[in-house]
């Protein structure tokens, strides 16, 4: 009887076990390399009749194996010209560009999405709804604005060292975060700053060197003749109001990349609303307590027309003090530290009388420009990128009221205090001047 029992179970088992395997092998679904056009760059612009212009990147997969060009290597993923297509929405873009494609188009290596400066400044809440609900835009993708067209933007980028279009947004993203000439924000912030009904957000900025564009751009190459580097030198000379060297697109140089990346397109919710240059973009950064280095010359404190050069570091996050009084007072503590990397006058700042002198010169620099910074952001732009409402939001006994606040009239009155404390702590390998 005991058998009996046993083998029914037995056959049942072996017969789900083989219907279990019937039900996971196949490969109807697969999607190999050689079937696929990976997009690495996707740049969106307002187009007539509410339509938009979606601008892709593919990238050339290459086998390294195979060898191929100078010393036998290949780039794995090298870029090709971009190409344009004009659809509805991205998804219907997307969709019809398998119509001159012949793979299917795939947004797994999608590394960066810029979008032109028309279409930000209408919002960009309408287009974002497609990236936050596909699951092929990771919200790792870096964004970024194109003060002109997206599509140009993509057009006239001639990276410098990086051949493989996926590595070269992530270069971006890695020298912003070192240097803080442009913020690095991802889609997952762009959605944050937008989903909110009181906050603002900062975009990197890319822009086209006019003068390098029209110079085609040299300096990619190592043999350049005479003539093109005095070539170079005439057209650096005829750079008019090259004081702001920090300017959006007006860097003073020759050769190179005509696409460059410098300052911030500033958002109220959805919209683009100002644009800051390279140093502002630098500032707030150390005003939102995300800059942790980087470097800045400042007047001599005591011969004219030369400067000091710093670098200069965070010593602790920026302390805010917030009252929501009528008007509201915004109090900023930033405490800097500094260390001497380049004295023109050469002036021995290491004595003690002078090095006070040389702190209270990069004060009250710092304390300007802060000052002129945060009241141009919340008293023109009512942008609230620090974000004061998170360092507030304490104050405040439920959600309700803390969305109930006048926000942007505050804002727009409010009294804002700076104060920087700055210590210079090195001077530098050679102390002596020379």
């Amino acid at each position: 009887m005991t058998k009996l029992r046993i083998w029914p179970r037995a056959v049942m088992m072996t017969m789900a076990a083989c219907l279990m395997c019937l039900a996971t092998t196949g490969c109807y679904d697969r999607q190999e390399l050689e079937q696929q056009a990976f997009v690495t760059a996707l740049g969106i612009d307002k187009a007539p009749e509410g339509m938009l212009d979606c601008t892709l990147r593919f990238a050339l997969p290459q086998n390294p194996a195979s060898g191929g060009g100078s010393g036998g290597s290949v780039t794995p993923l090298a870029g090709k010209s971009p190409v344009t297509y004009r659809a509805r929405s991205v998804t219907e873009a997307l969709l019809i560009a398998n119509s001159s494609i012949e793979r299917q188009v795939s947004l797994t290596h999608l590394s960066s999405v810029i979008f032109g400066k028309t279409l930000a400044e209408e919002g960009l809440k309408p287009v974002l709804q497609a990236m936050v609900r596909y699951r092929e835009f990771r919200p790792t993708v870096f964004v970024a604005i194109a003060h002109g067209t997206a599509r140009d933007v993509l057009a006239q980028q001639k990276p410098m060292l990086d051949k493989s279009a996926n590595r070269l947004a992530d270069g971006i993203a890695l020298t912003g975060q070192r240097t803080g000439l442009v913020p690095v924000v991802y889609l997952v912030d762009l959605q944050r700053y937008i989903s909110g009904e009181q906050t603002g957000g900062v975009l990197p900025l890319f822009s086209i060197n006019k003068n390098v564009q029209s110079s085609g751009g040299s300096g990619q190459g190592g043999g350049e003749s005479q003539s093109s580097g005095d070539s170079q030198n005439q057209d650096l000379d005829q750079i008019k109001d090259g004081a702001n060297v920090f300017r959006p697109g007006a860097v003073p140089r020759t050769g190179g990349d005509p696409v460059e990346w410098m300052g911030a397109a500033v958002f109220r919710q959805d919209r683009l609303v100002d644009e800051i240059d390279g140093r502002e973009s630098i500032e707030l950064q150390f005003l939102k307590g995300t800059m942790r280095s980087t470097k800045m010359d400042v007047p001599d404190p005591l011969v004219k027309n030369k400067y000091v050069g710093l670098t200069v570091r965070k010593e602790r996050a920026p302390i805010y003090h917030v009252k929501l009084t009528n008007p509201m007072v915004i109090r900023v503590d930033v405490p800097l530290e500094a260390d001497v990397i380049n004295i023109e006058s050469g002036v021995d700042y290491s004595r003690p009388d002078l090095q006070s002198k040389l702190e209270r010169q990069v004060e009250h620099q710092a304390e300007q420009q802060y000052d002129a910074l945060l009241t141009r952001l919340y008293h023109e732009d009512q942008a609230d990128v620090v974000p004061i409402e998170d360092r507030v939001r304490g104050q405040f006994a439920t959600d309700q009221q803390l969305r109930a606040y006048p926000w942007t009239e505050r804002f727009r009155t409010a009294r804002i205090e700076v104060h920087v404390t700055v210590s210079i702590r090195r001077y530098g390998v050679q102390l002596i001047p020379l």
